[in-house]
């Protein structure tokens, strides 16, 4: 995928998560989150955002900075999730994104480089619609992302 097109991709998510909410979904969730991937083996900090469009799909952009593994890197997610379970007090999901993938390697004179890949992904909601609403997170990384990543985040708003 080139940048155009990268570049296109990210601000239709912005947008789309920016436009006004349906009646019936719940308010946007924006928060903080942290973790660790496999492949690089790293510590993983980021920001989310959920913004549901109807009351089963949300669109859940983010943005997650790795330290470790030899390099810093820099993953800005692009995912929909399907809530599976909306009368449990669990609220399990599942989804599907992309994500663009920067690597700045620690070695002297090493280059960096930037990957697409997707992810499948898997979570949980704990408090869901109460302050704070705290979330886990696992996703399996297909091409060049982080084979896996887990993630505990929470909403602000």
């Amino acid at each position: 995928m080139n940048r155009v097109a990268l570049v296109v991709l990210t601000l239709a998510t912005l947008a789309v998560a920016a436009a006004p909410r349906a009646a019936l979904a719940a308010p946007f969730g924006l928060g903080p989150r942290a973790g660790f991937s496999a492949g690089p083996d790293q510590f993983v900090v980021g920001l989310g955002l959920v913004r549901p469009l109807s009351p089963r799909i949300e669109l859940s952009p983010g943005l997650d900075f790795g330290f470790g593994g030899d390099a810093f890197t820099i993953a800005l997610n692009g995912d929909m999730r399907v809530n599976v379970a909306l009368e449990s007090n669990l609220k399990p999901y599942v989804g599907f994104g992309i994500t663009w993938f920067t690597v700045n390697p620690d070695a002297d004179g090493a280059d960096t480089y930037d990957e697409v890949g997707g992810s499948l992904l898997a979570g949980i909601w704990i408090n869901r619609g109460h302050w704070p609403e705290l979330n886990a997170e696992a996703r399996l990384g297909l091409g060049d992302v982080p084979d896996f990543k887990a993630m505990l985040g929470f909403s602000v708003f």
